[in-house]
């Protein structure tokens, strides 16, 4: 007879795998609903922080400063300010009541949130006005200080050589721009003035100003425009020109903008000598800016002014602009007109 060999427990050892298993396959089960559980902000306190999403799905957190030209300005609390293309804000929650632009230059006022790409405006009297975001223009505070609405640059230049001959030149330009919800009213300078030996050998001067009215994104109406010019060396002691016109503006983002503008206008010309002349004039504009890489930006601008009563006199004035940023509020310009 044989002894009898102990019983072996094999329950342990066929266990094992299938409780590690079930622990996989659960886990496995869970972690997709782990990670739709997004983190987002709680809803924002009346006159705290402005909280915006980005693509990256990064929430950021501080004031929406503007919204302009399909690119979000954000005053960010760790960040400085920020520029975030519109198209690549996911969420939107601001703290204050904004003004929103959308296409067809209707305007609502009240608080604002954007989900889903639906932009949701808390009107006062409790309404709410839901716009795909693919129609917002503009987003801007309810009360703006006047300065914010303007923008100014200046440019001067000096040249000067002495020895076998002696000549100074001076020249400078400027651009004033009023920019509001409905109007752009721009003001433009630039002129020359040079001597050699002590002999004049230039001295012209052109001042422009001109009032676009905005009806649509893309369309306006240019009315009044006024330039003044003078010019010695081409016996034009003062041309005044006036008029009005439509303008199409087919490129307006943060990388370009293109204008084009037609328009009438009557024309006085006074010459050395004391004669005048009036002319009536078809008036033809091309403005194209780029926003260049490395904090270079680009102007050109070409105006035609078609005199009908004398196609001789034809006029045509050309300028570019090419500015390198120094300093904050100081680029170094090199033009050519």
């Amino acid at each position: 007879m044989h002894p009898r060999r102990p019983r072996q427990s094999r329950a342990p050892t066929a266990l094992s795998p299938v409780v590690l298993l079930l622990v996989l396959l659960l886990m496995l089960l869970t972690r997709p609903a782990f990670a739709k559980q997004e983190w987002a902000p709680a809803e924002p306190e009346l006159g705290k922080w402005d909280w915006a999403r980005i693509d990256s799905g990064e929430w950021i957190k501080g004031e929406l400063i503007v919204l302009q030209r399909d690119t979000m300005f954000f005053d960010s609390d760790k960040f400085d300010e920020l520029e975030v293309e519109w198209k690549d804000v996911l969420d939107l929650r601001l703290s204050k009541p904004r003004v929103f632009r959308r296409t067809g230059n209707r305007v609502d006022k009240g608080m604002g949130d954007l989900r889903d790409g639906i932009l949701r405006v808390h009107l006062a009297d409790g309404e709410v006005v839901e716009i795909p975001r693919i129609e917002i223009v503009s987003i801007t505070y309810t009360e703006e200080l006047e300065l914010q609405h303007w923008f100014v640059r200046i440019g001067a230049n000096l040249a000067a050589r002495s020895g076998n001959t002696d000549q100074q030149d001076v020249g400078g330009n400027a651009l004033i721009r009023r920019d509001a919800t409905y109007t752009r009213w721009e003001n433009h300078y630039n002129g020359a003035f040079g001597k050699v030996d002590g002999t004049q050998t230039t001295n012209n001067h052109r001042a422009t100003t001109f009032l676009d009215l905005l009806v649509t994104n893309h369309f306006f109406v240019r009315v009044p425009t006024f330039e003044f010019y003078k010019d010695k060396f081409q016996n034009i002691d003062a041309r005044y020109t006036a008029g009005a016109g439509v303008g199409y503006e087919p490129i307006d983002n943060k990388f370009a903008e293109y204008r084009l503008t037609i328009g009438a206008a009557g024309q006085v010309s006074q010459f050395d000598g004391g004669t005048q002349d009036t002319d009536a004039a078809l008036l033809f504009t091309s403005d194209l800016s780029l926003d260049l890489p490395r904090d270079l930006d680009l102007d050109l601008k070409y105006a035609l002014q078609l005199l009908v009563t004398d196609i001789g006199r034809t006029a045509h004035s050309t300028s570019a602009i090419l500015s390198f940023e120094i300093w904050d509020p100081i680029d170094l310009d090199i033009g050519a007109y």
